[in-house]
């Protein structure tokens, strides 16, 4: 069977969300015989050692961890002046460039969510040739911060947190002055600047995903199914959603979070922290 290929791109402040968020999906997201290659896009802030706690996890579920190090490759960062969206957000979107040229798909995961299903239907959605992969989000959170500029041509608003990419068709198409120059033009109306550029630059080039299934903002799941499916409630969530995504900037590893699904993440969140203390001391 062919391997998974994830991406992530973080900060060491991520570190215990990423392997949380890996935790589940190891435990959850996987059928018979999967494997993982995980590429870990950062820019040289983790520690040796941080990095083989990753491995280690990795390797406990037969997958490998291949780190690349995008230090020196700042300028995103010169060109944007919001500062709590660090560079590494935008280089989900060069991910051509810092992988390697083997493999033709990858899916990209924001560490702040669970995998509770198999993730293979995802990873193998055909996605008729378009650049990317998305699920369109209209939510709350959003529709009070995004710009027009940035809507889609359905006037909605794609979610780059959980991004399947098509590398080829991206090696083709998506060039690194294209990028920067788009946030240097637009700099001063961004908002949310990784998903804003993914909309104004890329949003005709995108096969939709379900939210539902793929990408569900958990703070507003009830709105989801009220306006979409009124007959199915959280049953029929925990049974056939794949990804829980906790959206905004309230995070649930944070000690006063009381959203929803807070205990489930809590349990992922133990569960991964025995799970590596075990596998770190044999």
């Amino acid at each position: 069977m062919e391997k998974v290929n994830l991406l992530v791109t973080l900060d060491r402040a991520y570190l215990n969300p990423l392997t949380t968020m890996l935790y589940s999906l190891f435990e959850n997201g996987t059928a018979d015989g999967e494997e993982y290659q995980v590429f870990l896009l950062h820019q040289g802030d983790f520690t040796a050692a941080e990095i083989d706690s990753v491995n280690t996890l990795c390797q406990a579920y037969h997958s490998q961890l291949y780190p690349v190090e995008v230090k020196g490759r700042n300028f995103l960062r010169a060109k944007n002046d919001v500062e709590r969206m660090p560079a590494l957000l935008y280089y989900r979107m060069l991910a051509h460039e810092f992988l390697p040229d083997s493999i033709d798909r990858v899916l990209y995961l924001d560490p702040d969510l669970l995998v509770l299903n198999p993730i293979r239907p995802l990873y193998a959605t055909d996605l008729n040739g378009q650049l990317f992969g998305a699920s369109l989000h209209s939510t709350e959170w959003t529709s009070e911060t995004q710009n027009g500029t940035f809507k889609s041509s359905t006037g909605g608003y794609y979610n780059s947190g959980v991004l399947l990419m098509n590398l080829e068709k991206m090696r083709n198409e998506i060039e690194e002055r294209v990028v920067a120059n788009y946030l240097e033009a637009n700099r001063t109306n961004l908002t949310l600047p990784d998903h804003d550029i993914l909309n104004g630059l890329f949003s005709d080039q995108i096969q939709p995903l379900d939210p539902l299934v793929f990408n569900l903002d958990v703070a507003a799941y009830e709105n989801y199914f009220n306006l979409t499916k009124p007959t199915e409630g959280l049953d029929h969530l925990m049974r056939h959603g794949c990804i829980f995504h906790f959206l905004g900037n309230d995070k649930p590893w944070q000690p006063d979070y009381e959203g929803m699904f807070a205990l489930l993440y809590k349990h992922y969140e133990i569960r991964q922290e025995k799970k590596l203390l075990q596998l770190l001391s044999v």
